[in-house]
């Protein structure tokens, strides 16, 4: 009879299982203390990317040199590049991490005489700096990603996500709950607005796994919140209420 009282699971339950998964993973292959004690929640303020410069390549290049900073990937060889014409094929170099793969002692070991890693961006697609973060934090993950010891959940097939939770386990979840989906009016020549999606992470997951990362780190709800879009906010005021009944998944996490 009591049942019919409890609240509705805010994501279906393989998904919200593997968010949790993907943090466990997370937490196991990329330094649980780093993310504890040294990883901040990044906002869209001045104090956090004061940079400034008239040339947008430039300013891309300074705000993803700060990016390395937060997300501990400062000793990475990352270098922006535009995203070639579609159709155009993408080659990554190979690389080895020596040691640990974030922190002052990471160190990355380039093959095929390679000079540095491409981190991509669309400058058409990229005019607003929150958007452009997102862009860039997408290609910390898929590194990150590609260092791991182990397969993220879900394999393979789930490396695209696991790109966008590890940008969400570094610090960038605010921008990703903010940006999931970003509206351009005009967009098609006059066709009114359409809607484009940014990573593999919908709205409601990125704001989920934002939500996780804050209770994680013990990030004080008024806080989590200054600046998150209205819209966004009763969905993370759920989620946050519904992670925190879950203590044994939590209990999980944090004995990692």
């Amino acid at each position: 009879m009591f049942g019919l009282f409890k609240s509705k699971p805010l994501l279906d339950e393989g998904t919200t299982q593997w968010l949790y998964d993907a943090f466990a993973w997370a937490l196991a292959n990329f330094d649980q203390d780093l993310f504890y004690h040294q990883t901040r929640l990044v906002a869209p303020i001045d104090e956090h990317f004061p940079d400034r410069s008239d040339n947008p390549q430039e300013l891309a290049q300074k705000i993803l040199a700060r990016m390395q900073s937060y997300a501990h990937m400062q000793n990475w060889p990352l270098q922006l590049a535009q995203l070639p014409p579609e159709g155009v094929q993408i080659t990554t170099p190979r690389f080895e991490v020596i040691g640990k793969a974030r922190g002052e002692s990471a160190r990355i070991k380039l093959h095929d005489d390679a000079t540095h890693l491409s981190v991509f961006f669309d400058a058409a697609k990229t005019q607003s700096p929150d958007v452009l973060i997102v862009n860039l934090a997408q290609g910390l993950g898929y590194y990150l990603a590609q260092s791991a010891g182990s397969k993220p959940p879900g394999g393979d097939e789930y490396s695209a996500h696991a790109a966008d939770l590890l940008a969400i386990f570094m610090g960038f979840g605010l921008f990703y709950a903010n940006n999931a989906f970003s509206v351009c009016k005009g967009s098609c020549g006059g066709c009114g607005s359409s809607v484009q999606a940014f990573g593999m992470l919908t709205e409601d997951e990125s704001t989920y796994a934002y939500a996780l990362f804050c209770t994680l780190k013990d990030i004080p709800a008024k806080d989590a919140e200054r600046h998150l879009k209205s819209t966004v906010r009763p969905f993370f005021k759920m989620a946050l209420k519904e992670i925190k009944s879950n203590t044994e998944e939590l209990a999980r996490l944090q004995a990692i």
